[in-house]
């Protein structure tokens, strides 16, 4: 059978490939981090030179990733806060990235010695097999792990530059690929795998050493640069965000057997493509003697071993395994940093390999081809359907939660996410029993802390306090537990207790805000107005926040400074213009200012927004009173 040329298959490889993420453009935000990152990040909003500095600058979460915010800032001006185009821009990077395989593939395969038809054909099926595999939704699904799809994207340019020779070409593409996402940096473990197989250009006849291949390793050199540099990054990320979970919580023997359950799990959901969950939570009992860790280890051992045996016969086997290993090295949680264990976007880019492979050894051979072209049809379909269907459950926290519980009902993580999406609704009493149930089965900071807010809501004070000492035990190093029981103690008026709980949450995570915008407040109570200022500056430094600017513009009313005030609610509504409170408070200031006509319009807005505003409908009709 004569097969379409190259353009032809890689249009049909984007095709099915948008074809099987299509639902993700009727889904929305999820509650991991999206929240944080993109529906309540002012930093998006423009691309001027502060925010621009910032995106440069911020270990915002954990991550340094100046490039995904640019673009996530080009979706915010074209998009706003509609989250399917944000999931728009995702898919076509995904899309972008499978036909970019395709090609990359055909010269692989043309190299390891495939005719042109065999190469086309393998291309196409290995850029499937990657990119409709439903290990790639959460990457493709979730708007926060944007830095994947980019970062992908550029190290596949980068791999598809050298292979073409273009040593320059491919540099320029790993310097963006890091700017994106700094596991990037595996890009010269790559290419040194790709010059002994299918390149040929180190080991073999040419050796290792030597002249005929000092350049193969000199080019390298700023490749290997790079990437220590990014390393370097994305440790001091994880440490000022206090992501990185100390020994005395997750022990070496943890940290071990998770390494070693890790070494298998991709494999495993790559083959079974079953039971995929956005938080694989890290088992209570993890060590090296886990069944888990066993299990994943042995499986690493089977494939170690497959590969020295095929090495003649297969050898990239071996390729793809270094690859692979290489690529999961970082997050095999040596340096554990966050809840989970595993998590299916760490095998987005680390997969790469054996889907070229798997297509390679699919069209190699000369017997069974039509069975062989009919199964491997038959799994890219399934394949697909499994995506979309998976895809799907990303709709929203509640969809995406509830599968979760279902699958695995003893999952704490995705209880306590159920009270958050409850708490949101509205719903107390509804959040409380998600919290209770998580905090069940196991200690969780997270979930006490929110559980503590929720009671300090119901008006069980000596109860919240009780849960945000207990998320402080559970975590000592949870900052944000620490400010919002300083919160709570500066409403019971106990300001001396407040300030020593914001400042220790400055201790461990100095970079805050919210902390140094609670730390003001709390100031400001004690009349220490002055100190309270410099507080609500720093605060302002790392992040825009409309609250903050009220609460400046109250002080500036409060000193009888009704111009800064107005500058500052009007700096708040720049922010946000769905704060009722705001906007009556811009109107004191203007009738302070002596500007009636913008207090009545202010007034009126407030009204729009809540008609039920305290003290707003008083205020606005004594304004027209005096206007007659």
């Amino acid at each position: 059978m004569r097969l379409p040329g190259a353009r032809p298959l890689g249009a049909g490889v984007a095709l099915v490939t948008a074809c099987a993420f299509l639902p993700t453009l009727w889904n929305g935000f999820i509650d991991l981090d999206d929240q944080m990152n993109v529906v309540a990040n002012p930093w998006i909003r423009a691309l001027g030179p502060a925010q621009l500095r910032w995106m440069v600058t911020t270990f915002q979460l954990g991550h340094w990733q100046p490039l995904s915010w640019v673009t996530l800032a080009l979706d915010y001006r074209v998009w706003a806060l509609d989250a399917s185009g944000y999931h728009l821009t995702s898919l076509v990077l995904h899309v972008l990235s499978a036909v970019l395989l395709f090609a990359l593939a055909r010269r692989l395969l043309r190299r390891a010695g495939l005719d042109e038809g065999r190469a086309l054909a393998g291309a196409a099926l290995g850029a499937l097999l990657w990119s409709v595999h439903p290990l790639r939704v959460e990457s493709v699904a979730w708007v926060t792990e944007r830095r994947d799809v980019l970062a992908t994207f550029f190290t596949l340019v980068a791999l598809l530059a050298y292979t073409r020779g273009s040593i320059a070409g491919a540099f320029a593409a790993a310097v963006l690929a890091v700017l994106a996402k700094a596991s990037a940096m595996v890009i010269p473990v790559f290419l040194l795998v790709l010059d002994v197989y299918p390149l040929r250009r180190l080991g073999g006849a040419r050796g290792w050493t030597g002249p005929a291949v000092r350049r193969v390793w000199l080019e390298k050199v700023p490749f290997f640069v790079l990437a220590i540099a990014a390393a370097l990054v994305a440790a001091a990320a994880q440490r000022s965000a206090g992501a990185l979970r100390p020994l005395a919580e997750v022990t070496l023997a943890h940290r071990a057997g998770a390494a070693m359950y890790g070494l298998g799990f991709y494999l495993w959901k790559t083959i079974v493509p079953r039971h995929l969950l956005p938080m694989y939570e890290y088992p209570l009992g993890m060590s090296p003697a886990h069944p888990l860790a066993i299990a994943g280890v042995a499986t690493a051992i089977v494939v170690a071993v497959a590969a020295i045996a095929l090495r003649r016969r297969a050898p990239g086997i071996a390729a793809a395994f270094i690859a692979y290993v290489a690529a999961i090295a970082p997050t095999l949680g040596l340096a554990q940093a966050g809840p989970q264990v595993v998590a299916d976007r760490y095998g987005y880019l680390s997969t790469i390999g054996w889907s070229i492979v798997a297509s390679g050894l699919a069209v190699a051979g000369t017997t069974m081809q039509t069975a062989r072209a009919v199964a491997t049809a038959v799994a890219v379909v399934v394949l697909a359907v499994l995506t979309a269907r998976q895809t799907a459950t990303w709709h929203d926290p509640v969809t995406l939660w509830s599968r979760v519980a279902a699958l695995e009902p003893t999952n704490a993580f995705a209880l306590k996410s159920l009270g958050d999406a409850a708490r949101v609704a509205g719903d107390l009493d509804g959040a409380i029993r998600w919290y209770e149930r998580a905090l069940a089965l196991r200690p969780y900071a997270d979930a006490e802390m929110n559980l503590a807010a929720v009671l300090a809501q119901r008006g069980r004070v000596d109860d919240a306090v009780a849960h945000y000492r207990a998320a402080i035990r559970a975590d000592p190093g949870y900052a944000f537990a620490y400010t919002s029981y300083g919160v709570l103690e500066a409403d019971r008026g106990h300001f001396d207790e407040a300030i020593a709980a914001h400042r220790r949450a400055l201790g461990i995570d100095p970079n805050l805000m919210e902390a140094h915008a609670n730390l003001a407040a709390a100031l400001e109570d004690l009349g220490r107005d002055d100190e309270a200022k410099r507080e609500y500056a720093e605060a302002l430094r790392l992040r825009p926040s409309a609250e903050v600017y009220n609460n400046l513009g109250l002080l500036a009313l409060k000193e009888r400074r009704p111009d800064d005030a107005v500058a500052m609610f009007r700096r708040a509504l720049g922010l946000r213009t769905d704060i009722p409170v705001v906007h009556q408070n811009l109107a004191r200031a203007l009738t302070a200012a002596g500007d009636r006509d913008g207090a009545v319009a202010a007034l009126e807005t407030a009204l729009r927004l809540d008609p039920n505003l305290a003290g707003a409908r008083a205020m606005l009709d004594e304004l027209r009173a005096a206007a007659r």
